[in-house]
C-alpha cells in the first residue's frame, strides 16, 4: 500500500502489478513514464479526497469542462490494466499522453468535482496524442448511468474498444421541458433537464411555414448556464411566431466538440 505520499515516479519495462492498493491524500499516486509492457491487474487507486471542494476561479465552463491533473499518469508508456479501479479524485482519475493504454473491466468512481450547481460533473480520463486508448467493459460505478464511462477529454487519441461512443466522451445532456418568456422581438427559452453542463451546448429552433423550413442554431453563452438542471437562451421571436402551427416548432438541444475543449 502506498499511503499519503507525493506521486511515485517510475520507469520500467516488462513489469506487473497485481492485487495492489494505493491510497493518497495528496491527490496523486503514480507517474509512469517511458515504460514498456506494464501490466496492472486487480489494483485499486484511491484519491481519498472525495469531500474536497474545488473553487471556481474563472468561468463555469473552465471549471466544469477542463482539468489538467490526475491520480495516475501514464506518459510515453504501454500499459494494460485489468479489473483496476480509480476513484475519489476530484483532481482527475487517469491521464495518458504519447503512449498506449488498454483498460479491461476497469471502473472509475467518485471522481467528482464537487462544483456548486454541477454535482454530476466528473473527471475520469485525459488523453492527449496517444497511440491508443482502449476501453473494454469499463464502467463508471456509482452513477445512474452505470456501465457507460463518460467524462473523457481526448485530443489526438486513437479511441478503441467496445462500449465507447465518441459522441458520449464527456456527457450526454437530457432535455425534459422548455418554458417560453416573450420579450417582444426576442423570446427567452428556458431549458430544464439533466446534465446541462456549460460545455459547448447549443440549441436549434426549427420552424415550418408551409413547405418552407427555417433552422437557426444558437450557442449558449456563459450567462445562459444556470445549473446542471437549468439553462436559458434567447431567440428572435419571429422564428417562432411566424410558424403556421405551434406543433411545427421544434427545439433541439445539441452537444459536441469539434475538437478537444482544452
Amino acid at each position: 500500500m502506498v499511503n499519503d505520499i507525493e506521486a511515485l515516479e517510475l520507469s520500467m519495462e516488462n513489469c506487473s502489478f497485481r492485487n495492489c492498493i494505493s491510497r493518497s491524500e495528496k491527490g496523486s499516486i503514480a507517474l509512469i513514464s517511458l515504460c514498456k509492457n506494464v501490466t496492472i491487474s486487480f489494483c485499486s487507486f484511491d484519491g481519498f479526497d472525495s469531500e474536497a471542494n474545488l473553487n471556481v476561479q474563472n468561468s463555469k465552463s473552465d471549471a466544469v469542462c477542463k482539468w489538467n491533473g490526475s491520480l495516475v499518469d501514464f506518459s510515453s508508456s504501454d500499459v494494460f490494466m485489468k479489473e483496476a479501479k480509480i476513484e475519489n479524485s476530484p483532481k482527475g482519475g487517469l491521464s495518458l499522453s504519447e503512449g498506449s493504454v488498454s483498460i479491461e473491466k476497469g471502473e472509475f468512481a467518485g471522481n467528482n468535482t464537487n462544483i456548486e450547481g454541477y454535482s454530476s460533473a466528473r473527471r475520469n480520463i485525459l488523453c492527449f496524442n496517444a497511440q491508443k486508448l482502449g476501453l473494454v467493459d469499463t464502467k463508471e460505478g456509482g452513477t445512474a448511468n452505470d456501465n457507460k464511462l463518460q467524462w473523457i477529454i481526448y485530443d489526438g487519441c486513437n479511441l478503441a474498444g467496445s462500449g465507447f461512443e465518441k459522441g458520449w466522451a464527456l456527457f450526454m445532456p437530457i432535455l425534459e421541458d422548455i418554458k417560453i418568456e416573450d420579450f417582444g422581438e426576442w423570446i427567452k427559452l428556458r431549458f430544464f433537464g439533466k446534465m446541462l453542463h456549460p460545455c459547448n451546448l447549443s440549441f436549434q429552433v426549427i420552424s415550418s411555414k408551409g413547405e418552407e423550413k427555417l433552422i437557426e442554431t444558437y450557442e449558449l453563452g456563459e450567462e445562459g448556464y444556470l445549473t446542471e438542471k437549468e439553462a436559458e437562451g434567447m431567440v428572435e421571436s419571429s422564428l417562432i411566431k411566424e410558424a403556421e402551427d405551434e406543433a411545427e416548432v421544434l427545439v433541439r438541444l445539441k452537444y459536441g466538440f469539434k475538437k478537444s475543449p482544452l
